[in-house]
């Protein structure tokens, strides 16, 4: 790309500089929400990105944070994030360097799916939504399987020569100074450290551009790489490129900064999700009538519990997060411990639980690829409580961040449901 004119350089270069700042604020939108529900409204923590890793330290230890993030924010503008970049640049440069190159832009094929992490392959991949697509497009931070080799499948890395790192690299540090303390909020550069994800989305964007295919396809919804998925096919729209949305995971009432424009087919769970998907984040006025719906339900590969490990008749599936840490614990101790339950506690796959959680009484269930069959789940609005429902198992959900102090009337519903086992496999629960 750097061999372009001048001229058209810089074209290119403010088009893709304009896209990330849509996706960073797609990001920031998406941060925002969550800040809200998990309760960090705190206004010192305003603009710190995945506050979903977050918020378990944030509640524990608020002052340390906020100087944490305060510092990271100032070394990251003062030649931090340059570093980051740099070092992510000679990564992926050392790894290319084993890779023979792939020119794909005459690829014959109608549908090229997009590997933005694992989860996204292995849901597109279910066999539920229809034939395999024609290529698979690796991301460079997605980690491979074995089974990969038996499908089409194309690193990214392959696709991009010295000078598109360049171009990436350059555009990142433009990137860091004008989208990230462009319209700041509070504090020394609002959203500056959302704009470590640079390096990787225009690198991204950059090779992808070399791809013509008929449908684009991604699990991704609202989030950065979505905003690049639908700027991609939009930039593509003279070949009749359009994009396909698998739906990976539960929505909520999260509206979209950007909505995309460009879907032509969408796979959901079921009629709430698709209002969902067109409420708050496809557009809707331009996409109008020709937006393909199927619905279909996720699948979970389950596995049956050994007995000698678990030797009681009804087990409870405890879903984790750091910010319901402290009522699962309480359900613990007070309903479940020292009673006739297997209680195992899956942790959350992307964020870390405390410590503590490792020293209570549960089992924890560190298997990613299969889950256990149990009679019940205890769980936030998740993508389990989906794929459990599919496979015949309810759960009793309860809201983000909800309080020990405030769940009175969930513990007692779920002291009910959990009685109801007992009382079929010959047991009752104490009453304390």
């Amino acid at each position: 790309m750097l061999s372009l004119k001048n001229s058209e350089y810089q074209q290119i270069s403010k088009q893709l500089l304009s896209e990330f700042e849509i996706a960073v604020h797609s990001e920031c939108s998406i941060d925002e929400h969550y800040r809200r529900a998990f309760s960090l409204n705190n206004d010192n923590f305003a603009g710190i990105p995945r506050p979903a890793k977050w918020v378990g330290f944030a509640k524990k230890s608020p002052a340390m944070l906020f100087i944490i993030f305060q510092l990271c924010k100032l070394a990251w503008i003062l030649g931090g994030g340059a570093v980051y970049y740099f070092f992510q640049m000679t990564c992926y440069f050392c790894r290319s360097l084993f890779m023979p190159y792939r020119v794909l832009e005459n690829q014959v094929g109608d549908e090229f799916a997009l590997g933005f992490s694992r989860r996204a392959m292995d849901v597109i991949a279910d066999c539920s939504i229809g034939r395999q697509p024609d290529c698979w497009i690796l991301l460079p931070w997605v980690r491979k399987k074995s089974h990969d080799e038996s499908q089409h499948v194309v690193d990214v890395l392959s696709m991009v020569r010295f000078a598109d790192f360049i171009m990436a690299f350059s555009l990142s540090i433009r990137a860091l100074y004008t989208v990230g303390l462009a319209r700041a909020g509070r504090g020394v550069g609002g959203r500056v450290l959302s704009t470590y994800i640079a390096f990787q989305w225009f690198l991204a964007r950059i090779a992808l551009n070399k791809l013509n295919a008929k449908f684009f396809i991604i699990a991704e919804h609202h989030d950065r790489w979505a905003v690049l998925a639908d700027c991609l096919v939009q930039s593509k729209l003279s070949y009749g490129a359009s994009l396909v949305i698998v739906q990976h995971g539960v929505e909520s009432s999260l509206k979209a900064s950007h909505r995309l424009r460009n879907v032509s087919r969408l796979y959901v769970y079921n009629e709430e999700s698709l209002r969902i998907f067109e409420k708050n984040i496809i557009d809707m006025s331009v996409v109008k009538n020709r937006l393909d719906v199927c619905f279909y339900m996720p699948r979970i590969s389950l596995k049956t519990l050994d007995c000698s490990k678990f030797p009681h008749e009804v087990s409870v599936l405890m879903v984790g997060h750091p910010s319901v840490e402290p009522l699962h614990v309480n359900i613990y101790e007070t309903l479940l411990k020292g009673r006739d339950f297997n209680v195992i506690y899956k942790p959350h796959p992307t964020v870390r639980e405390s410590k503590e959680l490792r020293k209570i009484g549960w089992v924890i269930w560190e298997n990613k690829d299969e889950f256990p069959i149990v009679n019940i789940l205890v769980s936030y609005p998740s993508t389990l409580v989906e794929e459990y429902h599919a496979a015949g198992i309810e759960a009793v959900v309860h809201p983000y961040a909800i309080s020990v102090d405030n769940a009175a009337n969930y513990l007692s519903n779920l002291s009910a449901v959990l009685e109801v086992f007992l009382t079929k496999a010959g047991g009752n629960i104490k009453n304390d």
